[in-house]
């Protein structure tokens, strides 16, 4: 199963986001991890899948060519 992972830039409860993780990883056995590149969750969701070998992949925004709308852009 394909999990994505998003939240604030300024998450740091790596504690907590790695048993989050652990647990809904041990239920439905993550094929890989998805998240959107930026500070704080998702940074540590690539970090968690790195330390348990599974398999990421970042989605970007293309702020430099999108500007402001670059989120809203990536999310659809």
């Amino acid at each position: 199963m394909k999990v994505l992972v998003c939240g604030g830039r300024t998450y740091s409860d790596r504690v907590r986001l790695f048993a989050a993780l652990d647990q809904l990883h041990q239920q439905h056995g993550f094929t890989q991890v998805i998240h959107g590149g930026a500070q704080g969750a998702d940074q540590l969701a690539e970090v968690w899948a790195r330390s348990r070998q599974i398999p990421y992949r970042r989605f970007g925004a293309l702020w430099e060519t999108h500007g402001r709308k670059a989120g809203v852009i990536r999310n659809h």
